[in-house]
């Protein structure tokens, strides 16, 4: 146990003692102060960035790690790309520890690339579909899985379509197939109509309107267990009143950053609003599949129906 708290000590100190000789991707130890940190490594950190930029392009760890590995002659795997995704490090978070070390990409981008329906999987012989990931079954609130299917006079010709699983593993009563062509029609014609309504929705809950909660320094808290730990590691409080105090801190710790995180942020759909204020249809007619599909996820998080009608557009703010 004392030496858990040992460790735990000198990561609350910035220091890295992660066990081996390896340390992640894009990053150096080099010691500063005396302490064992953290770096960029100046020989992988292009690559690093690279890597972080193309994933949250494509959302695709398969897609970004082979361009990566292209662009830069690694040879790292499609698995080890995955572990190296799943690692908070590249936030310069670790362990609790914010401003461990410098940052690759943000948290709030590295969270929600951990939600499998917010990447993008692979498909075989290149087929993009649109709204992977996007649509809501009405009955299960699962997403759809797109499928398709070719035509018997036409192998050439394939037909996308989005349906639930729940339903062949029987519990899910949803049966419709939803064509990729219609979705993708309506959303062209009515995307703007729906943006005015999300905004009139949203626009009641409007965080201005709301009283503002005080943030609590979890910082303070920290730095108050960082001392603890210290007159425990150096044999100056009993286990029993330690474990008392320690637990004490971690709970307020935890419900500080439950409390600061729950928030109301401001919403800004100027963004998106710019992108449809232009002729975009004219533009989006131009793009690729794989253009289309980012397209679509980069302003939409997710589409609710109704039977087999949109009830309900939710977007990215």
């Amino acid at each position: 146990e004392r030496i858990k708290f040992v460790f735990r000590g000198k990561i609350q100190n910035g220091e890295y003692c992660h066990g081996g000789r390896t340390t992640p991707f894009g990053y150096k130890r080099e010691v500063i102060d005396g302490i064992n940190r953290l770096v960029k490594d100046p020989e992988t950190e292009e690559a690093a960035a690279a890597f972080w930029g193309k994933l949250l392009k494509y959302r695709n760890i398969r897609t970004a790690g082979r361009e990566t590995n292209l662009e830069f002659g690694l040879h790292r795997t499609h698995k080890t790309w995955t572990r190296y995704v799943r690692n908070e490090i590249s936030t310069g978070e670790y362990k609790g520890v914010k401003n461990f070390c410098p940052a690759y990409i943000s948290r709030s981008e590295w969270e929600d690339l951990q939600h499998p329906e917010r990447r993008i999987k692979s498909t075989k012989g290149e087929r993009y579909y649109l709204f992977t990931g996007l649509l809501r079954c009405p009955i299960c609130g699962n997403t759809l899985k797109a499928n398709y299917k070719t035509y018997p006079n036409n192998r050439n010709i394939e037909y996308f379509s989005y349906r639930c699983s729940g339903k062949t593993l029987g519990f899910c009563t949803y049966s419709r197939h939803l064509s990729e062509k219609k979705i993708e029609k309506y959303l062209l014609n009515n995307i703007q109509n729906a943006l005015n309504q999300y905004e009139l929705n949203i626009d009641v809950q409007s965080p201005e309107k709301k009283k503002k909660r005080k943030k609590i320094d979890t910082n303070k808290l920290r730095d108050q267990l960082r001392r603890l730990n210290n007159i425990y590691i150096a044999g100056n409080i009993a286990d029993d009143e330690y474990n008392a105090q320690a637990a004490q801190l971690r709970a307020a710790i935890a419900e500080a950053e439950k409390t600061n995180n729950d928030d109301v942020q401001p919403i800004n759909l100027e963004a998106i609003r710019q992108v449809l204020s232009s002729d975009f249809v004219t533009q989006y007619r131009t793009l690729s599949q794989a253009e289309k599909q980012r397209f679509w996820r980069a302003i939409i998080k997710e589409i609710h129906f109704d039977d087999n009608q949109i009830s309900e557009i939710i977007f990215n703010v």
